[in-house]
């Protein structure tokens, strides 16, 4: 063979000898086109990310407890660490072991632990009170003070009154009223029954109501019929 036919460039790779590899750059582009397409599932289109619907703007805690309450169903509960300034009203029964700072105004029971304070008129249907109330107090039915319990105010209850704790203020009682022992009383008490136990103190005036029968029969007040 002539030299002419050795000397001829090899085709295709512009006469630099044995064909050249793709570059560094090159093969990494090709590597990240591979990864590209094998994520999308080869030639399908890729599904739109779904977005959460945005959120309710949630509304600002009352600072200090300073809310009024009206629970029209169920129990309401006051636990022991609560402020609450404003009026208390439900149709349901109430536990309260805060503070109250208004008033409390109920159709059913109400209990007031010890830890318990109002500072207000209370009103229910029936109470048991072994806190502090420094308002006037009236129930449809019975009402118990117990020994921890303190009333400075007056007292009106359509049913029974037990007293073992202390209450600075006129106590009436529709039916029995009773004193029991070590029980103090600063104020006037009127009772359609009086029972006074040994040990209990009366610093005030004790007067009777008139028995139903005696009321329609128009007899004053302070005497029993026959």
């Amino acid at each position: 063979m002539s030299s002419d036919n050795q000397n001829l460039p090899a085709p295709g790779n512009g006469g630099n000898g044995p064909e050249a590899k793709p570059g560094l750059l090159g093969r990494i582009s090709g590597w990240f086109d591979s990864a590209v397409q094998e994520g999308r599932g080869g030639s399908r289109a890729a599904a739109p990310l779904r977005t959460p619907p945005p959120e309710a703007p949630q509304r600002p805690a009352e600072p200090g407890g300073r809310r009024s309450r009206n629970a029209a169903h169920g129990k309401m509960v006051i636990p022991a660490e609560a402020v609450v300034s404003g009026s208390l009203d439900s149709s349901g029964d109430a536990d309260i072991a805060g503070r109250v700072e208004g008033d409390v105004t109920l159709k059913a029971h109400l209990t007031l632990f010890k830890p318990a304070s109002v500072t207000g008129s209370v009103s229910a249907g029936s109470c048991q009170v072994d806190g502090t109330v420094e308002g006037p107090v009236k129930c449809s039915g019975n009402l118990s003070v117990g020994a921890p319990g303190r009333i400075n105010a007056d007292i009106h209850a359509g049913g029974d009154v037990d007293i073992a704790g202390c209450v600075t203020g006129c106590v009436s009682a529709a039916g029995r009223l009773r004193l029991a022992t070590g029980c103090v009383v600063n104020g006037d008490v009127r009772a359609g029954v009086l029972v006074m136990e040994e040990g209990a103190a009366l610093n005030g005036l004790c007067s009777m109501l008139r028995p139903a029968r005696d009321a329609a029969a128009g007899a004053p007040e302070g005497k029993q019929g026959d």
